[in-house]
């Protein structure tokens, strides 16, 4: 399991504001901070485009 920490993260407020992104090999996570931690909102492919995820 990999652990990554807050600072290695990029805001990615492109999309929505408070999402953040986090680059694992050829994937790209998006999530949000929550009061519990964080929520993953989507898991794409690099070649994915976030911006049509809504």
């Amino acid at each position: 399991m990999r652990r990554w920490g807050i600072n290695v993260a990029e805001a990615s407020e492109d999309l929505y504001f408070g999402v953040r992104s986090f680059p694992v090999e050829s994937h790209i996570i998006y999530y949000q901070e929550v009061p519990a931690g964080i929520e993953v909102l989507a898991v794409l492919h690099q070649t994915q485009d976030p911006h049509n995820l809504y």
